[in-house]
C-alpha cells in the first residue's frame, strides 16, 4: 500500500526542514535549528497540527539528530519515524569506485529524484549552509561533487574569523563596490558568492558535457536573477527525493 500522506523531514548542519504531503503535494513546510537541537521548538512549528499519528519519513546528515528527534516525535505525537539509511533502502542511484553509505543523504535524495523523473543526465546545484554541485549522469551514476561554503556560512565566517568585521544581514546587491563597511561586505560576499557558483557550473558543463542545470536550496531563489547560467529553480528537490525513496521502499516499509 503506497503512502501519499506524510512529513519528510530534512535533517541539515543548521536547520531542520519539514515538508507536509498530501495526496502525494507537498501543502506545507516550516523548520527548525537543528544546531543547537532543541526538539521542544517542534511544539511552534505552524504546521505541527498536522504531526498527530503522522508518518515521518527523515533524511538525515547529522545521525546525532536522528535518535532525539525520533524519540520526540514518536513520545509527543504518536508519530511513526522512519529513518531512511542508504545501507538498507533500496536505491536507483549508482556509484563507481565509492560506497553509497559514504555520501550524504541529502546527496542521495537528490539523485533519487533526478532519476526518477527521468531528468538526468544533470547538474544539480544546492546552496544551504554548504553549497553542493553534484552531477547525476545518464545511466543514474552519481560519482562528482563539489562542495564548498555557502552563502550564510561566508557571513557568518567573517564576522567569526575577524576582530572588527560585524555579523550582517544577508542580502542582494546591485553594485560590486560598497560604499561603507556594511555595503562592501555585502556587495564583495554577495558578488563574490556569484562568482563561486557561476565558476562551479561552468567547470561542471565542459567536464561533464552536460548544460541541463537545476538549483535548489534556501537561498537558491535570492541568487538566481544574478547567474550567468539560467539554472531551473526547484526548492523541493531533496523533499521529492525523499518521497521516491519512500515510494521505492513500500514492501520494506509495510512489513515493519
Amino acid at each position: 500500500m503506497q503512502i501519499d500522506n506524510f512529513i519528510a523531514v530534512d535533517i541539515g548542519n543548521t536547520t531542520i526542514e519539514f515538508a507536509v504531503f498530501e495526496n502525494n503535494q507537498i501543502t506545507a513546510k516550516d523548520y527548525i535549528a537543528s544546531k543547537p537541537l532543541n526538539v521542544e521548538d517542534i511544539k511552534n512549528l505552524a504546521v505541527n497540527h498536522k504531526f498527530k499519528n503522522a508518518i515521518f519519513v527523515v533524511s538525515s546528515v547529522v545521525k546525532a539528530n536522528n535518535e532525539p528527534l525520533k524519540i520526540f516525535l514518536e513520545n509527543t505525537y504518536s508519530a511513526k519515524v522512519l529513518i531512511i539509511d542508504s545501507s538498507t533502502f533500496n536505491l536507483s542511484l549508482k556509484t563507481e569506485n565509492r560506497e553509497i553509505s559514504s555520501i550524504g543523504m541529502d546527496i542521495i535524495a537528490k539523485s533519487e529524484w533526478a532519476i526518477h523523473h527521468k531528468k538526468n543526465p544533470c547538474i544539480i546545484a544546492d546552496v544551504g549552509t554548504a553549497t553542493v554541485v553534484q552531477y547525476v549522469d545518464e545511466n543514474g551514476y552519481m560519482n562528482k561533487v563539489a562542495i564548498t561554503l555557502g552563502l550564510a556560512s561566508i557571513y557568518k565566517s567573517l564576522n567569526i574569523i575577524t576582530e572588527a568585521l560585524p555579523l550582517i544581514e544577508i542580502k542582494p546587491t546591485t553594485s560590486a563596490l560598497g560604499t561603507d563597511t556594511i555595503t562592501a561586505m555585502q556587495s564583495g560576499i554577495y558578488w563574490g558568492y556569484i562568482g563561486t557558483i557561476d565558476s562551479l557550473i561552468s567547470k561542471s558543463i565542459m567536464e561533464t558535457n552536460c548544460d541541463n542545470i537545476f538549483i535548489t536550496g534556501g537561498l537558491s531563489k535570492l541568487i538566481l536573477k544574478d547567474l550567468t547560467h539560467k539554472p531551473r529553480h526547484d526548492n523541493n528537490i531533496i523533499f521529492e527525493g525523499i518521497k521516491v525513496i519512500l515510494h521505492n521502499n513500500m514492501d520494506k516499509i509495510n512489513g515493519k
